[in-house]
């Protein structure tokens, strides 16, 4: 109470104060308060401008990609094994992926498809046609039913609706710096609270550098801080046709809180 009362104290005396100035120096502290309005709105234009820019870097970025998977797709991408990596018939054997689940960057759909013949609702996307397209097909070939939908990764969002789990088997590992807390934010949209996102890597271990850039746990860790919880973190195996062993690779386990 009595610091409040000695905060109405100060109004009359600022009045006071205000009605000594002179009109020069009325205008000089008007100026100053109305140049302190001019710098703030400057910096949240250099703010928006640069957000613009980040904006047409990504999708700078994203059509090249697009072009480049597209090519790949008309054939036999090294990733594309022909059926569902080991890791995710491991978790899916432990009982570690349950309910509904979207498969981001699902390819050719091996992974969504074995999820679907486990009597899962599955959803696969990918941005590219040539991708969604053989996912269809294999689908009718199999009598097996998912939803596949040739969509970005970063706009997840407009899916509309949740899942129980997301699985990520070597899309994480393609996007830039910039792209990652845009996927994130996105993921968050389509996972339930509670639901878990498994994501397959590449990890650092990998030697060579061939494929895709290699990811660390501390990355992993500082993409997913806030609002996530990691469950793990283990090393895994990522299949491809380039070489028989494998890619060295982690798997993590991360759920939404």
């Amino acid at each position: 109470m009595h610091e409040q009362k000695e905060e109405e104290g100060k109004k009359p005396d600022m009045m006071k104060l205000w009605e000594k100035l002179g009109d020069s120096e009325k205008k000089v502290l008007m100026m100053r308060k109305l140049e302190g309005k001019i710098i703030k709105k400057e910096h949240m234009i250099k703010q928006l401008q640069h957000k613009v820019e980040t904006l047409k870097t990504i999708k700078s970025s994203l059509e090249k990609d697009g072009h480049f998977f597209e090519s790949v797709y008309q054939g036999e991408p090294p990733w594309d094994i022909g059926c569902p990596q080991n890791e995710i018939i491991q978790l899916e054997q432990a009982g570690e992926i349950v309910g509904s689940v979207l498969d981001v960057g699902c390819g050719t759909g091996e992974n969504a498809l074995y999820l679907a013949a486990q009597k899962h609702e599955v959803w696969g996307i990918d941005f590219t046609s040539a991708a969604i397209q053989k996912a269809e097909q294999k689908a009718a070939q199999r009598n097996l039913h998912g939803m596949f939908l040739v969509l970005n990764a970063l706009e997840l969002h407009t899916l509309g609706r949740t899942f129980d789990t997301v699985i990520d088997s070597g899309l994480f590992h393609v996007l830039s710096d910039e792209d990652r807390p845009i996927f994130v934010d996105n993921l968050a949209a389509v996972i339930h609270r509670g639901g878990t996102y498994f994501m397959l890597c590449f990890s650092e271990l990998e030697p060579g550098s061939y494929g895709p850039r290699r990811i660390t746990q501390a990355e992993i860790r500082d993409s997913f801080r806030d609002g996530w919880h990691i469950n793990y973190i283990r090393p895994a195996t990522i299949e491809h046709r380039v070489r028989s062993e494998g890619a060295r690779a982690w798997l993590s386990s991360i759920s939404k809180e």
